[in-house]
């Protein structure tokens, strides 16, 4: 199974490198750019490498962590993603377009929707921290908790987080529009 991860962020890294480890092949593609992440993604056990965006979103499970001012500048130019599972971490509740902090008009998950309608979309939930990330690698069972709205997908999901070594706790069904 391919594993798709663009935006590099403690939280993907934390998923990249269990993924590798568990024998996933990863893909990763960070807009800011490879430079920055190069020694970094080369320093993970396992099958990973950085990608353009077009190969990284070729994965049968595509992660996302974008700022979500830039999600739907970096994502809308993907196509192949119908029937995808998507996994996003974004947890930014206000829009930063504006000088002055503002609620954002659309989540996350519903930015996402709209430009896949037919992507499987489910939120994961977690604290990562860098340097517990490093340390969690290390031990089973950290928690991470996430939402979606098809069962099977869920499943799939908590499979999938199972093999990485979390700990994955569904939360309440949501409806991403």
């Amino acid at each position: 199974m391919k594993v798709g991860i663009i935006g590099i962020s403690t939280a993907t890294l934390d998923l990249c490198t269990r993924a590798a480890e568990a024998g996933f092949e990863v893909s990763v593609n960070d807009p800011r750019g490879h430079a920055l992440f190069s020694q970094v993604i080369s320093s993970i056990n396992g099958n990973v490498k950085l990608s353009v965006i077009e190969q990284t979103a070729d994965a049968d499970i595509l992660i996302v962590s974008l700022p979500w001012e830039n999600l739907q500048k970096t994502l809308q130019p993907l196509n192949k993603i119908d029937n995808k599972i998507i996994l996003h971490t974004n947890n930014y509740l206000f829009s930063s377009e504006s000088s002055a902090i503002e609620p954002a008009k659309k989540t996350a998950a519903q930015i996402i929707s709209g430009l896949f309608p037919q992507a499987h979309i489910v939120k994961l939930f977690s604290t990562f921290n860098f340097n517990v990330a490093i340390e969690s690698r290390l031990s089973k069972n950290a928690r991470i908790l996430f939402s979606g709205g098809n069962i099977e997908v869920k499943k799939n999901v908590r499979f999938f987080l199972d093999k990485l070594g979390f700990s994955s706790t569904e939360l309440v069904e949501y409806k991403s529009i």
